[in-house]
C-alpha cells in the first residue's frame, strides 16, 4: 500500500481507502459479519482510511454502526473521513 500524508498532521493514511456505502444495505442486503470481515480485510490489505456518512444506510447510520464495531481494538491506527447533509434521522427527514 502507498501511503502519504495527510495535509501538516503527520498522519499516513492510504492512497487507496475503503467507502463503505455498501456496507450499510444500501446496494441489498448484507449481513454483519460479511460488513465486518469486508472492513476488517481492507484494513488487514493496509487500508486505514475509510470513508462514511450517517446517510450510508437502511436505516440511517448503519454502516458507522457496523465500521465502528469492525475496527475494535484498531481504532488507534485507522482514520475515518464522513460527510453530514441535512437529511436523515437527525434533521426530520430533510427539513432543517
Amino acid at each position: 500500500m502507498l501511503y502519504r500524508d495527510f495535509g501538516k498532521t503527520g498522519w499516513q493514511v492510504g492512497a487507496v481507502g475503503l467507502g463503505t456505502w455498501n456496507i450499510g444495505n444500501q446496494w441489498g442486503a448484507v449481513d454483519d459479519q460479511t460488513a465486518w470481515g469486508t472492513v476488517r480485510a481492507a484494513f488487514g490489505a493496509g487500508m486505514n482510511l475509510f470513508d462514511t456518512a450517517e446517510s450510508y444506510g437502511v436505516p440511517n447510520g448503519l454502516s458507522e454502526e457496523r465500521l465502528g464495531t469492525a475496527l475494535a481494538g484498531i481504532r488507534d491506527r485507522a482514520y475515518l473521513v464522513s460527510k453530514i447533509g441535512n437529511w436523515g434521522k437527525r434533521t426530520g427527514g430533510g427539513i432543517p
